[in-house]
């Protein structure tokens, strides 16, 4: 991409403040100093970003920057007035984002984003026969190889070398989990979706480094909507009104359970599955999947129905779910005294309907909960969970999740102040290796033991820092494994 046709795309939107003038062209495009190659146009972006890293991506072969900051540094340079904006629109040129090939997916939501990415992952794979690219929390496929990027939705060039990877190496689909803050940060940017799926929307993510309130969190989230053909929603969402009604030149398809494009009947619950009949236009299918609760169960829908939308006959839906499987979400684990489950629950919502699984399922057990909050996020989580835990808990062990510039003990007492009230048992336990072995230690065969918040991540934020942490199923299996 010459330096002509990065100042044109740019020059468009009006975000060139100054730049030197050359006859040059870039061969590859980089946001990351520890990823450059010669002739790389650099992007110069974050709150946090350093001169010292454009001083290494230079070291590397970076022939030209673009930055909101003019830096004294000896190659070219483009400033602009929004440094995201422009490196969106760079990087959908240079990946010919306009002119790609293949379907793309997005699913948003505040949660059960990655188990219905997996889901619909799962079927696009088996229908096809060939890896599908997919996006998601717990991991993702670009089309090369298997990745676990930082963040849910990665940086739009990221992003758009998948969506150039559909083209040259012929794959029909991508799906990826967009979060609102990728909204936010304009991640998406430009962007345009054949269907989208809204899994659900309650009131999280509000905090000073996220959304400032719950109305710019849901206008997060429509105007990802806004950038499908199609949108998938359940008819009993929050906002269900609000939502449709921004998204007036849209396809809306709405499933629930009466008066909906796609009504769910005849469901059944156990402990490791969930059967359900959905019918639409007077046909009706059965599914079963081998994850318990409703709240997975809308999951696997959006999945059904968005496959059902490109065509994909029943046969490899129903087959592909019936051993969707996601790590840290919903993980069973019963070769021990008691049942346990790892879940990655880290809100009010998601807390809420695996208790009721765990009510409907082990209802005559004690929950033996262990988890903690983060420091800086989701301030309403500290209360949210802390009055679930005290209310359904009977022993509850807090600990460490994502702490940031908070002190973990001064998190644990701000959720145990929700404990008054029903008088429940807990302790804390800074490091949360050891508060998972204590839980265990201390659950009897009448138990169910609970730990949420992580799901399969291996690290925790603390101050400034992602420090490598073992895991919590790595924990259980290890603990578990020993007794054997």
């Amino acid at each position: 991409m010459s330096f002509e046709e990065t100042l044109n795309c740019l020059d468009e939107e009006g975000l060139i403040v100054e730049y030197t003038k050359v006859n040059s062209s870039f061969l590859y495009l980089s946001y990351n100093s520890k990823d450059v190659n010669l002739d790389t146009l650099f992007i110069c972006k974050g709150e946090k970003f350093k001169k010292e890293y454009l001083e290494e991506a230079i070291s590397k072969g970076a022939s030209l920057y673009v930055s909101e900051i003019k830096y004294d540094v000896d190659i070219p340079y483009i400033i602009v007035s929004d440094i995201r904006k422009a490196m969106a629109l760079i990087s959908n040129s240079f990946y010919s984002v306009g002119k790609r090939e293949g379907k793309l997916f997005v699913v948003t939501g505040t949660s059960g984003k990655t188990t219905t990415v997996n889901y619909i992952k799962d079927i696009l794979n088996y229908y096809t026969g060939k890896k599908n690219i997919y996006l998601s929390t717990v991991s993702s496929y670009d089309g090369y190889k298997n990745i676990k990027y930082k963040n849910t939705t990665p940086e739009i060039i990221d992003i758009d070398r998948c969506i150039k990877n559909l083209k040259t190496l012929d794959i029909p689909y991508m799906v990826l989990e967009v979060s609102s803050q990728a909204e936010k940060l304009k991640r998406i940017y430009n962007l345009k979706f054949d269907i989208g799926v809204l899994t659900n929307i309650n009131i999280d993510h509000i905090s000073k480094t996220e959304h400032k309130d719950f109305k710019e969190y849901l206008d997060c989230k429509i105007n990802i909507l806004k950038k499908c053909r199609k949108v998938i929603i359940n008819k009993d969402v929050m906002c269900y009104d609000e939502i449709v009604n921004s998204l007036s030149d849209k396809e809306i398809i709405t499933y629930g359970y009466s008066n909906c494009n796609y009504n769910i009947k005849n469901v059944f619950y156990d402990k490791n599955s969930t059967t359900f009949d959905l019918v639409h236009n007077g046909n009706v299918n059965r599914y079963s999947i081998n994850m318990p609760g409703e709240f997975n169960m809308f999951n696997a829908v959006n999945a059904i129905i968005l496959a059902n939308e490109i065509g994909i006959k029943y046969s490899y839906i129903s087959s592909a779910i019936k051993n969707t499987s996601v790590l840290g979400r919903m993980n069973i684990i019963n070769n021990f005294r008691c049942p346990i489950i790892v879940d990655y629950a880290h809100n009010k919502e998601s807390l809420d309907a695996l208790i009721n699984v765990v009510k409907q399922n082990y209802g005559n057990r004690d929950i033996k909960l262990v988890f903690g909050c983060t420091g800086d996020r989701a301030i309403n989580r500290i209360d949210d969970l802390g009055d679930l835990a005290g209310k359904f808990a009977s022993k509850v062990y807090l600990t460490a999740d994502d702490p940031g510039p908070r002190e973990v003990l001064d998190i644990c007492f701000d959720i145990a102040k929700n404990f008054k009230k029903y008088g429940t048992s807990y302790t804390i336990i800074i490091d949360r290796s050891k508060a998972i072995e204590q839980a265990l230690d201390e659950a009897s065969s009448h138990d169910i033991v609970l730990i949420i918040g992580k799901g399969d991540e291996t690290y925790q934020k603390v101050k400034d820092e992602v420090l490598f942490y073992e895991g919590d199923i790595s924990v259980v299996n290890n603990y578990v494994n020993l007794l054997k």
